[in-house]
């Protein structure tokens, strides 16, 4: 893992790549124009057989001519300048799901290796969702991303997300070697894709929150504020009111953020009860057949609420309690398997689920907590300090034209559903939320959610 020492603030982009990813992710390649230099990244990574060009079925553009045309022409020109056959180049369509776009389960990641296993380069040209299942394609050969989007943050790091039984998991996948953001080819990406980005940004104020009650109860991660104060420092500017400073905000909050999730190892930094809620949606929706709107749509609807969540903490002094106290009901198996089977009947993500949370607590069961308890008043202002008002993060929402509310989203999420995506937080994953602790506290109820909703609704948000 890279050194957290370094101050990404002095770096340009290419430079903090570098020292994020150990010389990894080599250069990233941003400005109008930049898909040009395609063929000379190729060159220089002087494939010496195939060439796989991975992209989904989504018709994209780039001043006006086809995208993928305009791809194929600079491979084959690529390939000829290194005495190479046409034949060397392999279209890869990545398969859609009947009711979903692409979705990385373990079928669609076997299928895309087996097709790659040859591959002697490879080339992911999309969003989030094919750029990780491009650094999912080959782990040997080099990997060049091209970004269609500013829809998430997930490009600049080595981590993919996943399907795995049907839930939502985070994994160990590769960096990109070239990171390429033609300025001319996001912008024409739909609108919703940058407020989708937007919605992932702002998850920055309400993520770290929960990385450090995490760390400092010693159930994972290493807690360090300098991982997440540039990102910070980026998503200031999506709230101003010259389009082209705030656009290029969201440039930097989320390749800087990627960035920075590689530093630290984890996406504990920028993913909390924000993403949490979100992937909830995501596998209730893929169980049941139907669509769901885009992640980042849903983070930062989440993001609104989660904020929520914290103000009422801090108001009712909720973390006001000995932590060696706390534990787990005794009936959290039971729990968890009904959350889950309430939405699969056939007990596979139930299992899933219980296996991570299973793991959770037994974490818990042995992690030394006394000094947090020593020190309980400091890390309850610390927390304080890491979580601002929700109708922050509201305002920028709306400055972007983005969702703020549950009924807002695509398709619109009732209040039933936001309600039960909520109660359903602490029995999804393994990693340490404060709605744990919420549950232990025997306070993760229906009385707390109705606070919650209102909190949101106050600041712009809610159900």
């Amino acid at each position: 893992m890279a050194p957290t020492t370094i101050d990404p603030s002095r770096l340009s982009l290419d430079e903090h790549a570098v020292a994020a990813s150990d010389g990894e992710l080599q250069h990233v390649i941003t400005g109008p124009g930049a898909l040009d230099r395609l063929g000379e990244v190729i060159t220089a990574m002087h494939p010496t057989g195939t060439v796989v060009v991975l992209h989904d079925a989504t018709n994209k553009f780039i001043n006006g001519l086809d995208l993928y045309d305009r791809l194929r022409d600079i491979v084959i020109d690529s390939l000829d300048a290194l005495g190479l056959g046409h034949d060397n180049l392999r279209v890869l369509l990545a398969p859609a799901q009947v009711g979903h776009d692409v979705v990385n389960d373990e079928d669609t990641v076997a299928d895309v290796q087996q097709a790659a296993k040859d591959a002697t380069l490879v080339i992911g040209v999309g969003s989030g969702t094919i750029g990780d299942l491009a650094k999912m394609a080959h782990p040997d050969v080099p990997l060049v991303l091209v970004q269609t989007a500013l829809s998430v943050n997930g490009f600049a790091d080595p981590l993919s997300v996943l399907v795995r039984n049907g839930a939502k998991r985070t994994s160990s996948s590769r960096w990109p070697n070239v990171l390429i953001i033609d300025d001319d080819l996001v912008a024409q990406a739909p609108e919703r894709l940058a407020r989708s980005g937007v919605g992932d940004a702002v998850a920055i104020w309400s993520a770290p929150a929960d990385w450090y009650l995490s760390s400092k109860l010693g159930m994972g991660g290493n807690y360090d504020p300098t991982i997440f104060a540039p990102i910070r420092e980026a998503g200031l500017r999506l709230g101003d009111p010259d389009d082209a400073a705030a656009r290029d905000g969201l440039v930097h909050a989320l390749t800087r953020g990627g960035l920075q999730i590689g530093m630290a190892g984890s996406t504990a930094p920028l993913s909390g009860v924000d993403h949490l809620i979100s992937h909830v949606l995501d596998m209730a929706a893929m169980a049941g057949g139907q669509d769901h709107d885009l992640h980042g749509a849903q983070v930062g609807v989440a993001t609104v609420t989660a904020l929520s969540l914290w103000q009422v903490i801090h108001e009712r002094d909720l973390l006001n309690v000995q932590t060696v106290d706390l534990e787990f009901p005794e009936d959290l198996e039971q729990r968890t398997r009904e959350t889950w089977n309430h939405i699969d009947p056939t007990g596979k993500l139930g299992d899933e689920c219980w296996d991570a949370v299973s793991a959770k607590a037994e974490k818990w069961h042995t992690a030394t907590r006394a000094a947090f308890d020593g020190q309980a008043a400091e890390h309850r202002a610390t927390l304080e300090g890491l979580t601002p008002a929700p109708v922050h993060v509201a305002d920028t929402l709306k400055r972007w034209g983005a969702s703020t509310k549950f009924s807002e989203l695509t398709p619109a999420v009732d209040a039933d559903q936001a309600r039960w995506a909520l109660k359903a937080l602490p029995y999804m994953r393994n990693r340490l939320t404060v709605c744990d602790l919420l549950l232990m506290r025997g306070v993760w109820n229906d009385e707390l959610l109705d606070e919650v909703f209102e909190k949101a609704e106050q600041a712009g948000g809610g159900l």
